[in-house]
């Protein structure tokens, strides 16, 4: 996982929101993914988040996506002044 790497090296700052951090939690918590997942590195993780992320406010009301559960992503993203977002989401368009 590049990324996890990236970010336990301090090689980027991470933008982070409550909107975003409730959404990970249910994600990991899919009935499919449970499997695939162990809690505790999950629980680590979602840590290490609280204490290291930067955290953001919502202010803003991004225009509208297809997918509704972008707009936290994006509303992040335009209020931490983010410069990239990393999704794997193949259909994120706004």
């Amino acid at each position: 996982m590049p990324i996890l790497e990236a970010f336990n090296e301090d090689k980027f700052q991470l933008v982070m929101s409550q909107p975003l951090m409730e959404e990970l939690h249910l994600v990991w918590n899919r009935t499919r993914l449970r499997e695939r997942i162990n809690p505790n590195i999950a629980n680590q993780l979602e840590q290490q988040l609280q204490y290291r992320a930067i955290w953001i406010e919502l202010e803003t009301v991004p225009p509208n996506c297809r997918d509704p559960k972008d707009l936290a992503v994006l509303a992040t993203a335009i209020d931490g002044q983010a410069e990239i977002i990393v999704s794997e989401d193949d259909d994120f368009t706004c």
